[in-house]
C-alpha cells in the first residue's frame, strides 16, 4: 500500500517559508475541494515504486516530489505487511500514525514526530518531538 500524505500543522516550518504558505493555502479550500484536485490529477501519482523502499531511497524521493508538486511537505512511504505503523518522512523527520488501511482520502489524524540526527554511527531517531494533525490525501493499493 502507498499513501499520499501532507502535514496540515506547519507550525515547525519557518513562518515565511513557501512550504508553508502553500500548504496554508491549499488547506484553506477544504476537503472537498483537495478531493476534487487530486481527482482531476492535479495531485499526481508518484512515479516511482518499490516493494522494498528503503529510508535513505524514500527520503531522497519525497524531497524530490516535495520540489515538484509544491504544497506538500510529508510524503507517502509503504505500509510492510503486518506492521501496525506507517513510517512517514521528509528526509529529516519521521511520523508514525496507525495503519494506512483505516484511512481514507480525507480522513485527519493525529501522528507522532520524531527528529533525525546523523552520528558517527548513523542517522539516530531521537525522542518523540510532538504530535502532529496529518491528512490522508491520496492511497494507492497495489
Amino acid at each position: 500500500m502507498y499513501l499520499h500524505i501532507a502535514n496540515i500543522d506547519s507550525s515547525f516550518n519557518k513562518p515565511d517559508s513557501i512550504t508553508t504558505e502553500r500548504n496554508n493555502h491549499f488547506f484553506g479550500l477544504g476537503i472537498e475541494k483537495a478531493k476534487d484536485i487530486i481527482k482531476d490529477g492535479a495531485y499526481h501519482e508518484p512515479a516511482y515504486r518499490s516493494s522494498s523502499l528503503d529510508l535513505s531511497t524514500a527520503y531522497g524521493f519525497a524531497a524530490k516530489e516535495r520540489d515538484e508538486s509544491g504544497f506538500c511537505n510529508v510524503f507517502m512511504f509503504q505500509t510492510p505487511p503486518g506492521t501496525k505503523a506507517l513510517s512517514l518522512g521528509d528526509g529529516e523527520y519521521e511520523y508514525l500514525m496507525p495503519r494506512g488501511e483505516e484511512y481514507v482520502v480525507g480522513d485527519i489524524f493525529n501522528a507522532d514526530r520524531f527528529e533525525y540526527k546523523h552520528t558517527d554511527y548513523g542517522v539516530e531517531r531521537v525522542t518523540p518531538l510532538e504530535k502532529v494533525r496529518m491528512i490522508l490525501l491520496k492511497r494507492v493499493i497495489r
